[in-house]
């Protein structure tokens, strides 16, 4: 284990644009939001995507 502990100490620290770093204090939830439809647009999607099925198989 200290093994680990002085490789790791030894790796050369690299360098990372800052828009490359991970975003502090932004939980998941936040950077996205939820995908919402309403009860027609569910239905819309799900005979469009029974369409694609069927034609594919047909």
């Amino acid at each position: 284990m200290r093994k680990v502990k002085e490789v790791e100490e030894n790796l050369p620290k690299l360098d990372v644009p800052k828009e490359y770093q991970p975003l502090e204090n932004v939980s998941l939830d936040r950077r996205r939001p939820p995908m919402t439809f309403s009860k027609e647009e569910k239905e819309t999607v799900f005979l469009d995507l029974m369409n694609v099925i069927v034609r594919k198989w047909c």
